[in-house]
């Protein structure tokens, strides 16, 4: 019967550390997800193809706020956009497993070009 108890409290336990990882994983992809819109919406590219500091402080402290990071770089221009490779590094840790892993997510998104 111990057994039996204690095979039970292990599978509970991995379970929930299981169940950790996961959601550690869906703020990772909703951070993706919630930047990639930000920099669409918000963001304007000057004619030297730099995002504009109010937005770039927005991501950037909202990733902060997730242990994340952003690597943003200029990609292409097509008519009046501006194309970025955006890259998010963020943290996907389990306690039973000793896992420590960065996943990285790599999209393009469009900025609207200031003409001036």
């Amino acid at each position: 019967m111990k057994s039996i108890i204690e095979s039970s409290v292990y599978l509970v336990i991995i379970s929930l550390d299981f169940i950790f990882i996961n959601k550690s994983i869906c703020k990772g992809q909703e951070l993706q997800q919630y930047i990639k819109d930000t920099i669409t919406i918000h963001a304007n590219s000057s004619p030297s193809h730099d995002i504009d500091n109010l937005t770039y402080h927005k991501i950037n402290n909202l990733a902060m706020q997730y242990n994340s990071s952003i690597d943003l770089e200029y990609f292409d221009t097509v008519n009046n956009y501006d194309y970025y490779n955006v890259t998010i590094m963020y943290p996907v840790k389990s306690g039973i497993f000793n896992i420590e892993k960065m996943c990285s997510f790599s999209s393009i998104v469009s900025v609207i070009k200031e003409t001036g």
